[in-house]
């Protein structure tokens, strides 16, 4: 009895083994995130007690601190992002200064990495010289020509006191060169420190050089866009289109490596947990 018992635990532990490794590909990003996909308001102020945010806020937590991320309404016209940092309940610090204009600007996405990096998502409907995202060295630099539409920012935030530390503009493109709505819906952190993004991209998104995409082949927007950003959001790294098979990376300047961009968005945590 006791040898088949034991016979029977060997199988198991050898299934379970095969099972993990052949699920290996899955376990590719390692990251503590939380975004609305679809880019919405979560008003709440520098003055709301932590326990009056909204349920619904995009919210990430690393130890004893929680870091809350949407959107302030300064008048009846305009909104601005919010990003705030609390600590076992006691607001450590509140930002309301990333966009102060006239366009509107929301905040809707948080990734902590385990080293400690904070990452913030951002969108605004316009362009402006005064925007205080971090992006004047980052891989886009700025809105772009147009305006209307909607395009997301994604910034490195100091995590004691909320200062934008680098980011970068994720714009899509008009035919006419003018930018077009992209928002981003998932975003992890890879194993060599590489930001992951998933974007639905209205109109064609860019390469790693900036170009747009022949997106022709790919039917109608929005396009789901597959973006991968050094962790200095100064450079990107691989762009392309997602097929369904996830495979097609025809558009691709470089082409992505498939264990690492295929499966990052499939391993993505939402939620505030910690690590």
């Amino acid at each position: 009895m006791y040898n088949k018992i034991k016979n029977v635990f060997i199988v198991i532990t050898l299934l379970l083994s095969l099972s993990l490794f052949a699920n290996t590909s899955e376990i590719k990003v390692l990251a503590n995130s939380s975004i609305d996909p679809l880019g919405g308001v979560h008003n709440f102020d520098c003055s709301t007690q932590e326990s009056s945010i909204p349920a619904t806020t995009p919210r990430i937590t690393t130890g004893n601190t929680t870091y809350y991320i949407g959107t302030t309404q300064v008048t009846n016209i305009n909104q601005n992002p919010i990003l705030a940092s609390f600590t076992n309940g006691v607001q450590d610090w509140c930002r309301v200064d990333y966009e102060q204009t006239g366009v509107d600007g929301r905040g809707y996405g948080l990734l902590a990495t385990p080293n400690g990096d904070i990452y913030a998502v951002f969108s605004v409907d316009g362009g402006s010289n005064n925007f205080n995202f971090g992006a004047g060295n980052g891989w886009i630099n700025s809105y772009g020509s147009g305006g209307g539409a909607k395009a997301s920012v994604i910034s490195k935030i100091n995590p004691t006191n909320g200062d934008p530390i680098t980011g970068s503009f994720i714009t899509a493109k008009l035919a006419n060169g003018n930018t077009n709505t992209a928002i981003i819906t998932s975003i992890g952190y890879n194993p060599d420190e590489s930001i992951e993004l998933s974007v639905n991209s209205f109109f064609c998104p860019l390469d790693i050089n900036k170009n747009p995409i022949d997106c022709s082949q790919f039917g109608s927007s929005p396009f789901d866009w597959r973006l991968t950003l050094n962790a200095d959001l100064t450079a990107a790294l691989s762009s392309f289109i997602a097929t369904q098979d996830n495979n097609d990376d025809d558009t691709n300047t470089t082409p992505p490596n498939q264990d690492q961009v295929s499966t990052a968005m499939k391993t993505v945590r939402t939620g505030g947990s910690d690590f």
